[in-house]
């Protein structure tokens, strides 16, 4: 490895930066202020790539170089295979505490589809538990308004880890649940808690027509239950449908007496998760493969019951063992994520289709701003207007009204609506109060130089 100057012209960031590319807020602005003072005091990892260098770790640094105004910066320069930079990447990059979690599952997630890495020898290189980079892999199954949500800060992490188990049907309905798509700051999220009673309710729900001990009338008397767990009240719908019991409550205490009931008599039968990636540690459904018949079956075959997500209380035979070459040839098994031809085929096919959506919208961008002309028409001083408006929020609405001395009354239910306050303050001036507003809205509220200078370059 070789220490040395490098001209920012001649470097590119990588483009499996497990960082990302969203470099903003105060942290990156004291970091371009600091590299303006004292230079750059920790030196990127590099690797020759075509006659250019790919920063392989410390694409912040280099970006704020930029923006500092340097001409060169320090690297360690090394020659990498695609699969070592991914691997340096890891190891430099994801180990600091701003990394944001989907980017680090994706990563993972990368460096095991390339390398043939398991999750165990991942976890080792990072030095991370296996549960912990198995949980970050499971985020990689969040669907594109789920990631949005995530990243928006409009869900947590634990939101997000359990609507990751979900199928995608699922975690539409998670998300409708979770009120994401109420664009205010008013927004009502609801705690972890309520989204995991959901989520088992929603399970039940689908359980509550044909439970297991459906046909087991000895199950039934020693379960008991409410009414029409018993078979009354069942006049208007028949017998049938009261036996199936639509008291989510009344039916998960008889669901979880059920699934006691069946360990306790046979203590060899293992828990399983009926989702993806099991939480609370149990063996999800990517973890084992299930056997379906006599043909299906093999010498390491295990008996297993469902007892959280879909499927629950439901038995089933399955095999986890890593040596078994029938069931596991292509896949290894215990949480050791390795995809299959057709997984791979698969994710070749959507990071196409991601390209050819990113070169359409490029274009799109493109023509829309090549649009714009001088001075500005009313259509788009006015999408420029809410353009605005939509990139700030509370924190930036709250003290511009008490800076320009609006007053906010409550409304009925006791709120305030700054952003309607400044638009009325705003629109009563015309385009011109719009723009003056627009500059308003752009400007740091917090007092420092780079707020003076810009004031007074509007004077």
């Amino acid at each position: 490895m070789d220490l040395r100057s490098l001209k920012i012209a001649e470097c590119f960031e990588s483009p499996t930066n497990p960082r990302g590319t969203k470099f903003e807020g105060q942290e990156f602005a004291e970091l371009v202020a600091s590299i303006k003072e004292k230079g750059i005091l920790v030196p990127v990892l590099a690797r020759p790539h075509k006659n250019k260098f790919e920063v392989v770790a410390g694409n912040r640094r280099l970006r704020a170089a930029k923006q500092a105004g340097l001409e060169e910066i320090p690297a360690h320069v090394s020659e990498m295979t695609d699969i070592e930079a991914r691997e340096a990447q890891i190891v430099e990059n994801l180990q600091r505490a701003d990394v944001h979690p989907l980017e680090e599952g994706a990563a993972y997630r990368n460096l095991i589809e390339q390398s043939g890495y398991d999750v165990e020898a991942v976890a080792a290189k990072v030095g991370k538990s296996e549960s912990y980079v198995r949980n970050r892999l499971v985020l990689t199954n969040l669907i594109k308004p789920a990631q949005k949500a995530f990243r928006d800060d409009i869900i947590t992490a634990s939101h997000a880890s359990m609507v990751a188990r979900l199928d995608e049907k699922k975690q539409k309905d998670a998300l409708q649940f979770l009120n994401v798509s109420h664009n205010d700051q008013w927004r009502n999220v609801p705690s972890a808690n309520d989204l995991r009673e959901w989520i088992q309710q929603e399970t039940y729900r689908a359980a509550m027509d044909t439970p297991p001990w459906q046909n087991d009338e000895e199950m039934k008397a020693t379960l008991g239950g409410c009414e029409e767990c018993k078979g009354k009240g069942g006049d208007l719908f028949g017998k049938a449908a009261a036996d199936a019991c639509t008291n989510p409550k009344c039916f998960a205490n008889r669901m979880a007496a059920y699934i006691e009931a069946k360990l306790q008599a046979n203590p060899k039968l293992i828990s399983i998760s009926g989702d993806y990636s099991g939480a609370d540690g149990l063996i999800g459904s990517g973890q084992y493969h299930e056997i379906n018949g006599k043909k299906d079956g093999c010498d390491h075959s295990e008996k297993a019951i469902i007892v959280l997500g879909r499927g629950i209380g439901h038995t089933k035979t399955i095999c986890r063992a890593p040596e078994c070459d029938k069931h596991w040839a292509h896949r290894s098994p215990g949480g050791h994520y390795k995809p299959t031809p057709e997984e791979r085929a698969a994710r070749k096919k959507q990071r196409e289709q991601d390209k050819k959506d990113a070169e359409k919208a490029a274009k799109d961008v493109t023509t829309a701003l090549q649009g714009i002309k001088l001075p500005l028409p009313q259509k788009h001083m006015d999408v420029l207007y809410d353009l605005v408006f939509e990139k700030a929020g509370y924190s930036t609405y709250q003290p511009l009204c008490r800076l320009l001395g609006i007053t906010v009354e409550k409304d009925k239910d006791g709120r305030r609506d700054y952003a309607a306050a400044l638009r009325k303050f705003a629109e009563t001036h015309g385009n011109l109060g719009k723009v003056r507003m627009i500059f308003a809205l752009l400007l740091p509220l917090y007092w420092d130089d780079e707020r003076k200078k810009l004031l007074k370059r509007l004077r």
